[in-house]
């Protein structure tokens, strides 16, 4: 099943992590909506969307599928992230022309997207650049 008009929300709360793993700093949060497609199948779902930052559009897709979920950004913003519970993913992140090494590891999923939309939390840790932190991100697909 294909969808045009799915209002598709991305929510990221990121705790900067100390040296002895407790929050420091002020926690981070980034919040974008756009308007994209959702594509569901009995295996999972696919949700694609391209946004405007300030450094430039940035195309987004999102497939869930077997329990796992990669999101995959290109343009202002390049990032290839695969999320399994219990699995380390090893990447680059680029904000053109700077790019960073980053690690994410994933310790939690809940929710499901499907063919009404849905909400699916992902809580992981990740290290960019030698930072450490920890983040939950929310995505969320409302169907009109």
């Amino acid at each position: 099943m294909h969808i045009d008009n799915a209002k598709i929300t991305l929510k990221s709360i990121i705790d900067n992590l100390s040296d002895t793993g407790l929050p420091s700093d002020e926690r981070e949060v980034a919040e974008s909506t756009a308007i994209g497609t959702l594509t569901a199948s009995d295996r999972g779902a696919v949700l694609s969307f391209s946004e405007e930052s300030e450094g430039g559009q940035i195309r987004t897709k999102i497939e869930i599928i077997d329990g796992r979920v990669r999101v995959c950004r290109h343009g202002a913003i390049e990032s290839d992230l695969l999320f399994s519970v219990g699995v380390a993913h090893t990447s680059v992140y680029g904000a053109p022309p700077y790019t960073f090494d980053m690690r994410i590891f994933t310790r939690k999923m809940r929710g499901k997207i499907g063919e009404a939309g849905g909400s699916l939390d992902i809580f992981y840790d990740m290290e960019i650049g030698g930072a450490k932190k920890s983040v939950k991100m929310t995505v969320a697909c409302e169907i009109s």
